[in-house]
Order: structure tokens, then C-alpha cells, then sequence
């Protein structure tokens, strides 16, 4: 059973990149709503045991604890340590194993996050769910974490030449729902677009989108 940790950054610094068609309490609305949706997924997902937040953002804590995470705050200076901080809190507490989930996969399933967990058959293994810009959207080892925590930009190429110098066995999850995270205006069109009810997709419909991306 996989202990799941979400990172979460200020809602100040949300989704600037989406900042051309987003104003600042648009982009804070829809990290909140994915982060929603992200925390839903987890409580549907069989193979998490538990799962928590770590962020420093009193409002994103808040959410957390509502909808029954733990609330992880952040002590570290980037996201890498907060990630090594809360493995390790949750490894102390009993975790066999650990997955890292960014909370901008709004459409991500139970069967998606099944998947990761399956490619974990011994303690060498470890898996890694590619971002459509060589990043790292997800992964999952067992704990206590073998593999440094190497997120940022184009982190998967770090994370694959970490793993087999350290003799680790990684094992790519390619799936739409953990490829595709909201960080662009073609991904909000793309969550418009695509059939379904997540609370991310909701917001997204309510905005004028496609307007708002012919005058971008």
C-alpha cells in the first residue's frame, strides 16, 4: 500500500505561465479546484493507504484537512526538500511505500495510479510517469526512498540516469491522465474539451476559454 504525498506550491505563484488568459484569483481558483480533484482521486484509489499535502500556504492546508490528508507543512527551501522532509515523516510513520503526485493532474484515474503501484515487484524498482516536456508528473518507490527526488524542469532524464547509477530498475507509466498536466492555454482548451465532470473542468467551462484564447 503506497503512502501518496502531494506538493503544492504558494497559491501566489500558481500557474503563471497561464497568466495571458488567467488573471491571479482565476489561476489560485483553478489550482484549487485541480487540487480537489487530485485529492478525490487519491480517497478512490485502493492501493493508497494514505495520503497528505506539504505546502506552506495556510489555504491549500486548510482544503487538505477537509478532505482528509495530512497536512504536511512545509519546512524546506524548494520542492525537492519538501518532498525528502515528507517521505521521510511518512516513512518513519510505517510507509512501505511512497508516491509522489503533482496536484496539477486533473484527469488522472484510480487505474493510472494502480499502475504505478503494479511496477513496484521488488525494492530495486521504481516508476515514473513521463510529462509531455520531459519532467516527471509522478513516481513511486518503495520507501524509504531509494531514488534522490530530482524534480524541476526536464527532471525525467535526471530520474532515469539517477535510478540506474544507483542500480534501480525504473519502469515509465505512460498514460494521457499523468501526461498531461494544466500549464498552458492549449491544456486548458484540451480540459475543456475532454469529456468528463472533474471539479478543474467545471471551473474551465464557466471562464470563456475558447474566447479568451482567440484573443491570446
Amino acid at each position: 500500500m503506497l503512502h501518496a504525498i502531494v506538493p503544492v506550491k504558494s497559491l501566489a505563484l500558481a500557474k503563471s505561465r497561464l497568466s495571458e488568459m488567467l488573471d491571479q484569483g482565476e489561476r489560485r481558483a483553478l489550482a484549487l479546484a485541480m487540487l480537489e480533484d487530485v485529492l478525490l482521486l487519491l480517497q478512490a484509489t485502493p492501493v493508497i493507504a494514505r495520503f497528505g499535502v506539504v505546502s506552506r500556504d495556510t489555504t491549500v492546508l486548510r482544503m487538505a484537512h477537509r478532505m482528509g490528508a495530512d497536512r504536511l507543512i512545509d519546512h524546506a527551501d524548494d520542492l525537492n526538500g519538501a518532498l525528502i522532509q515528507a517521505a521521510t515523516q511518512y516513512t518513519q510513520a510505517g510507509a512501505q511505500a511512497l508516491l509522489v503526485l503533482h496536484a496539477d493532474l486533473p484527469l488522472a484515474t484510480p487505474e493510472e495510479l494502480g499502475r504505478m503501484a503494479g511496477g513496484l515487484a521488488s525494492a530495486t524498482d521504481i516508476t515514473l510517469a513521463p510529462a509531455r516536456d520531459g519532467g516527471t508528473n509522478a513516481l513511486a518507490c518503495v520507501a524509504p526512498h531509494p531514488l534522490p527526488f530530482l524534480f524541476g524542469g526536464r527532471s525525467l532524464e535526471r530520474h532515469v540516469r539517477a535510478a540506474h547509477e544507483q542500480r534501480l530498475t525504473p519502469h515509465l507509466v505512460r498514460s494521457s491522465g499523468l501526461e498531461r498536466d494544466i500549464d498552458r492555454p492549449e491544456d486548458l482548451i484540451w480540459l475543456l474539451e475532454t469529456p468528463g465532470e472533474t471539479a478543474a473542468q467545471r471551473f474551465v467551462r464557466q471562464l470563456g476559454i475558447l474566447e479568451r484564447a482567440a484573443c491570446v
